[in-house]
């Protein structure tokens, strides 16, 4: 066909060609909008004629004719009327007695600080409440209380959505006490310790400071570490928040989803309290070193926190691994369906799932690299589980959730180059960071949280219950059991601990998964090049248990290894954490659908509008 013939053909191929690439780059970059730059200014209202301003004055709000000294307000994307005040955003906020309006630190987990504008005028989230004046002071709008609206002065103010004042999260740091008939919770306040009157920190995760607000003074307070490098230990105190004081910074060191985490300070030296003693809940910070002696009048490192701090780092972890299924966020209360057990019941191990599991297995070179305690082993488990629950349907041909599958290749140098983040975070959960002389029952609780902290972090979206550790045979049959008696596509993660014939001791993670037809143990790490129709075998046969027996002989190689020890940490439903419907970071848009993230840090300055405008945290 002569050229000039083609030429109409060739144009409608480039334009087909076109199209696709838009709808491919459409789907990996989705449209995004940053938080509008501020426009803050004085808050003018109309009432009976008058132009009046928000005053912020001591603890409340009043009416009080604009000046030039008027604090200017911000109304930011996730609907919070703000000032900044003594270097820090403080926020109109519903009293507890759901009748006034106070000022509290601004905080993302406080639906008392969220109000919506209809006809001009401001009203509590749900709507049901209007805002509203009593004399001077602003207030719900109860009996007596005068409405108002915003100026007309005030439109481009209302329709700003502005960068929002903070990421703030309000929690209480907390401790258990056991009692003969359960536990007491004792919390941290100022010096001390109370009981059952939790006190609530402001958590600022951009600055790492945990402060006390005065609600006189309306100032924050911080928590600051006076122990110097040359020190084993030294109490706390409470000094004036100042930004980039390295004393007042904190680090949320091994966070479960038990809400418990230890905090360490800028130096590594860890947060304690002891429960008896003269100085029983006054707290202190003491190096590893010193932990180690440190065991008289029962002393603890772990502490409990509000379940919003974990709202909070489940977010951050599925942002930095890239594992959010929205971007940007929604900006609703869709929440993901629960199911139990994870995969499908009817889930069966074809072909072309053997031929995955085999190329994440043989994905090694035998070197021994880590991040903490997070082996080759254990990062193939996880890569095997995500993949199990993300793709049932159709298993991944190449690439990998956390890593590139290659035969013969350490999948580590692929994880960090993709997920540097996660796999630094990663370095510091392990039990090598753990006192020396702990007891075996403090040691397993280590063990057990650095496993909980490691499965949190790795796969945000769902709940993770560890199991006690297994060390005497009833033990570890009781929990083999456990594998059969649970449904059929239930899912666990288990670390084996076992001796040779040499009675050199080693550990191991695999993955199990409850099937129709038994109990399978997924191999992980494997050298040697095996073939994929030994690994098919392998998966079949030996490693397919539909007795007790055979669950015993596939854990121990066939009986050769001695196995002493070993925990599992089960898979359960989606985790329904509301900021992942509410906050999303610039350049989300990840690795695709359905693994969205920044890859990085969440900051103020870097906050997505939501797909539908402001976000309303539910």
């Amino acid at each position: 066909m002569p050229l000039h013939l083609l030429r109409p053909f060739i144009l409608l191929l480039a334009i087909l060609c076109s199209i696709g690439a838009s709808e491919s780059l459409a789907r990996q970059a989705p449209a995004q909008k940053l938080a509008d730059k501020p426009k803050d200014r004085a808050l003018v209202v109309a009432m009976q004629g008058q132009k009046l301003c928000y005053t912020p004055s001591h603890n409340a709000i009043t009416l009080e004719p604009c000046t030039k000294a008027t604090p200017l307000a911000r109304y930011d994307v996730f609907a919070r009327v703000a000032w900044f005040i003594n270097n820090a955003w403080l926020c109109m906020s519903v009293a507890d007695n759901e009748v006034d309006i106070v000022l509290k630190p601004c905080v993302l987990n406080d639906t008392k600080q969220r109000f919506v504008l209809r006809d001009s005028a401001f009203y509590t989230q749900d709507k049901s409440l209007q805002v509203a004046t009593k004399g001077k002071l602003v207030a719900l709008a109860t009996k007596g209380a005068t409405p108002h609206a915003l100026d007309s002065s005030m439109q481009e103010w209302a329709s700003t959505l502005a960068t929002p004042a903070g990421l703030n999260i309000s929690t209480f740091i907390g401790w258990s006490f056991i009692t003969p008939s359960g536990f007491d919770m004792y919390y941290l306040a100022n010096a001390a310790s109370i009981k059952d009157s939790p006190r609530d920190f402001i958590y600022n995760p951009e600055t790492k400071q945990l402060a006390l607000f005065d609600t006189h003074a309306l100032k924050l307070t911080c928590l600051a570490s006076t122990q110097t490098s040359k020190q084993e230990w030294n109490w706390l105190a409470y000094k004036e928040c100042a930004k980039g004081q390295k004393s007042q910074q904190w680090e949320i060191f091994l966070f479960g989803e038990n809400n418990q985490a230890m905090l360490k300070d800028y130096l590594g030296n860890f947060l304690r309290v002891t429960k008896y003693g003269v100085n029983w809940g006054v707290p202190y910070t003491a190096t590893s070193a010193y932990i180690a002696k440190d065991t008289y009048n029962t002393p603890t490192s772990f502490f409990h926190f509000d379940n919003a701090m974990q709202d909070w780092q489940r977010f951050v972890e599925a942002n930095i691994s890239k594992e959010l299924a929205s971007c940007p966020a929604p900006g609703s209360s869709a929440r993901p369906s629960l199911k139990n057990p994870p995969l499908p019941s009817h889930f069966t191990l074809n072909d072309a799932w053997k031929r995955r599991l085999w190329q994440i297995a043989t994905s090694t070179d035998g070197v021994l690299l880590r991040a903490g305690d997070c082996g080759v082993c254990l990062l193939h488990s996880y890569q095997i589980v995500a993949e199990l629950i993300t793709y049932a349907q159709a298993p991944l041909e190449s690439g990998g959730y956390f890593f590139d599958t290659q035969a013969g290749a350490n999948p580590f140098p692929s994880f960090r180059a993709r997920y540097p983040l996660l796999a630094s975070q990663l370095e510091s959960y392990t039990m090598a960071n753990a006192p020396s002389t702990l007891s075996w029952a403090e040691s397993a609780a280590y063990a057990t949280q650095v496993y909980r902290s490691i499965a949190l972090s790795m796969f945000p979206g769902y709940f993770w219950v560890m199991q006690e550790y297994a060390r005497s045979q009833v033990e570890m049959l009781n929990i083999l059991q456990g594998f059969f008696n649970a449904p059929a596509g239930s899912v666990w993660i288990i670390n084996v601990y076992m001796r040779d014939a040499q009675g050199r001791a080693s550990g191991h993670a695999i993955p199990v998964v409850r099937l129709g037809q038994g109990v399978l143990f997924i191999p992980t790490n494997i050298t040697g090049g095996i073939s994929y129709e030994a690994f098919s075998e392998l998966l079949s046969s030996t490693l397919m248990a539909t007795t007790l027996q055979e669950a015993i002989n596939a854990l121990s190689t066939q009986g050769i290894a001695n196995i002493y020890m070993f925990a599992a940490l089960r898979l359960r439903e989606p985790y329904r954490n509301p900021l992942n419907t509410e906050i999303s970071s610039n350049n989300c848009s990840g690795d695709g659908d359905g693994r969205r993230g920044s890859g990085v840090l969440p900051l103020s300055q870097a906050i997505n509008q939501c797909a539908s405008g402001r976000c309303l945290i539910q």
